[in-house]
């Protein structure tokens, strides 16, 4: 019989429990703001400037994704196994590799500069900005990732809201200020993330972590490691942005703005998992390692604890959105309620398929992911493309959610073939 009492109490005085709670905060902080300004940002911002913020969002994540290569993943793994000396030469490696992978996707987006801008239908002069954001994140994500690896959740939340201050400070100024619409908007992430990686490579320079020789092994090891997940995450983010991609060509860009407000409220689900995940992830790599009994059932417990917090904390912050919808966003958005709730459901499932992802990660499986992720992504983009032109934003949605609950399930029975765990009450061996 399981004390649940006393397993709760070993959790709330756990190093995992503390760097959550962290974490949680920060991350709390740095997503209550941008939900502040909603009053502001739905006032002075059209539903249409809202679409066009959504699709330099969504090329700025996609060319982001490309171009870290997945080498970002390997971070927390390498931690624990090398030197302090060894590792900062492989951060040095991981870098570079992002940024010629940068230099690569920039030349072929202008060589096919046409088709590019026809898919995302943004200004063709703002083009050379989607780049620079994408290769100031992934400095970021690499420290981050460190900070991470390291237990160190205060530096790690410091370094997120600086970014975050700077990014909303110069979105309002230009927004409400100088009336620049979604133009003001778009130049706070820029700022936000140019002006942040600075401090970032201080960081990695005085780490000894920059322009260190290159290592052909760890370039090696860091792309067979990652390149695999490259499709993985392609395949998330075509399963988790299709949609507005989809509503931007077959709906209204009134819609699609709409929509955007929608998924910013519930992407708070989400955030808080993902949130969690940062204390997890280190927490879980360690209690895998060390692969006794004890730890596999207490790893099971928490995992299926989590997976019934989130499924039902989703679908309850869902329904609550018509609180935001009445005293926080502007009446011109306020038809995206019914979206708000499906969507809240989608995105606990998504985050709970990360979660779950990570025992396939960790046994090195990462080439399934892709498969998963593409099934679903292939799945998402059918059901939305048909549910749209029946049903409109709400189409999307329920084509999200179909989506990602049969991606939930997949990854969950792959998850235990490839890495055996207690998950009916049996001991559980070694993969």
């Amino acid at each position: 019989m399981i004390d649940f009492t006393r397993v709760f109490h070993r959790v709330v005085g756990s190093r995992l429990f503390k760097a959550s709670s962290i974490y949680m905060v920060g991350y709390g902080l740095k997503r209550i703001v941008p939900f502040l300004l909603l009053p502001v940002m739905t006032a002075y911002l059209t539903p249409e400037d809202y679409a066009v913020v959504a699709l330099f969002s969504i090329f700025i994540a996609i060319v982001t994704m490309v171009t870290s290569c997945g080498v970002l993943s390997s971070v927390s793994l390498e931690y624990l196994n090398k030197s302090e000396g060894d590792f900062a030469v492989y951060l040095s490696n991981c870098l570079l590799i992002m940024a010629v992978a940068t230099g690569l996707v920039a030349g072929v987006s202008l060589l096919l500069s046409d088709w590019v801008l026809s898919l995302f239908r943004i200004p063709g002069n703002w083009l050379w900005t989607v780049f620079l954001v994408a290769i100031c994140t992934n400095i970021l994500n690499l420290v981050f990732y460190t900070f991470q690896a390291a237990h160190r959740p205060l530096a790690f939340i410091i370094l997120l809201l600086c970014m975050t201050l700077i990014e909303i400070s110069v979105s309002v100024f230009l927004v409400v200020g100088q009336e620049m619409h979604w133009q003001g908007r778009v130049i706070g992430l820029i700022m936000g993330a140019s002006l942040m990686s600075i401090p970032a490579l201080i960081w990695l320079y005085r780490h000894k972590a920059l322009l260190r020789p290159v290592n052909p092994d760890m370039v090696k090891a860091a792309l067979i490691f990652g390149l695999p997940l490259v499709p993985h995450y392609a395949a998330m983010l075509l399963s988790t942005m299709s949609d507005r991609l989809l509503l931007d060509h077959l709906a209204t860009r009134t819609e699609l703005g709409i929509y955007t407000v929608a998924f910013q409220l519930s992407s708070v689900v989400y955030i808080l998992i993902h949130t969690f995940m940062l204390a997890w992830s280190p927490w879980f790599y360690e209690h895998l390692k060390l692969d006794t009994g004890a730890t596999r059932r207490r790893v099971v417990l928490l995992t299926y604890a989590l997976s019934a917090l989130a499924l039902l904390g989703g679908l309850a912050y869902g329904v609550s959105t018509w609180v935001l919808y009445e005293f926080m966003v502007d009446d011109a958005y306020s038809s995206g309620y019914d979206v708000a709730i499906v969507l809240s459901l989608a995105q606990a499932m998504i985050g709970l398929q990360i979660m779950i992802s990570a025992f396939i990660t960790f046994a090195r499986k990462t080439s399934a992911l892709a498969t998963i992720t593409l099934v679903t992504g292939v799945v998402n983009i059918a059901i939305s493309y048909i549910l749209i032109q029946m049903m409109g934003m709400m189409g999307a949605a329920i084509g999200t959610l179909a989506a990602n609950a049969m991606g939930l399930v997949i990854t969950w029975v792959v998850a235990a073939r490839v890495h055996s765990m207690p998950w009916f009450g049996e001991k559980g061996g070694r993969a």
